[in-house]
């Protein structure tokens, strides 16, 4: 069921569906919780799922010149709150996992664990931090050039010729997005923590799902903080790029729902 939150005189877009213990779905940078769309309808046979457009993506408003993790977080726990959601676990891609990290480090006791799905727990070091400086000037220029390279980006190259159809679409829904929210998140993810320590500590398993042909990630990285939790595990695949849940979407779908059942 669809549904909207009023905050601040700002709309959240949202999505529940199902019953039982709750998973929440967070998209990543330029997507929205249609990304979801496969996975709600599956998880929501066993459990109750929310999907949220977090803030400047999808039917979200902007809230800011800088949509911070913070913040983003933040309305992802008001929505919660609304819904009288005290427990939950949480999975989130690319950006979204940024999201899950600020959110694990803000509100760890209404987690039951965490998913980072084609995501990581890294802040950005100097080059980067300078690669989305120039990926802003780029925006504010050239943003639906931007988009029709950065999305093909995300995928494997052998499997471009065969989701043609899913990058069109997800082209077309990134150019609905206004210069300012695109330039919003990227100032957010470029100013986020360092969250290595805080994965150290947490009390709830952690997973992670990553792709062998992910540029955007490199597989070493998500190595080497898989060891950091107490209780952590992986999923990664061959030939499948940042887009899991579109390039092999039953195999991320199985191993998200059986770490999602083992929580509780």
């Amino acid at each position: 069921m669809e549904r909207k939150l009023v905050l601040s005189g700002n709309t959240v877009s949202y999505r529940l569906e199902g019953k039982g213990n709750t998973i929440v779905l967070l998209h990543g940078f330029l997507e929205s919780k249609t990304m979801w769309n496969f996975f709600s309808r599956q998880l929501s046979k066993k459990f109750q799922v929310l999907s949220i457009d977090l803030p400047g993506h999808g039917k979200t408003d902007v809230f800011s010149q800088i949509h911070t993790m913070k913040l983003m977080a933040e309305v992802v726990n008001t929505v919660l709150e609304n819904e009288r959601i005290s427990k939950c676990a949480m999975v989130g891609h690319s950006m979204g996992g940024y999201v899950t990290a600020e959110f694990a480090s803000l509100f760890a006791a209404k987690l039951s664990g965490i998913c980072f799905f084609h995501s990581q727990v890294e802040g950005d070091d100097d080059e980067a931090k300078k690669n989305r400086d120039r990926t802003i000037e780029l925006i504010e220029k050239y943003k639906v050039s931007f988009i029709r390279s950065f999305i093909p980006d995300l995928f494997a190259p052998e499997n471009l010729e065969l989701y043609t159809s899913d990058i069109e679409k997800l082209k077309a829904e990134a150019g609905l997005m206004t210069e300012g929210a695109i330039v919003s998140a990227l100032h957010g993810m470029k100013q986020r923590m360092d969250y290595l320590e805080l994965i150290s500590t947490l009390p709830f398993p952690v997973a992670f799902v990553a792709g062998k042909k992910d540029v955007r990630i490199p597989l070493e990285k998500i190595f080497s903080q898989v060891k950091i939790p107490p209780h952590g595990e992986i999923l990664v695949m061959e030939n499948v790029g940042h887009m899991g849940h579109i390039e092999s979407k039953e195999k991320t779908l199985a191993f998200v729902q059986s770490f999602c059942e083992r929580l509780w």
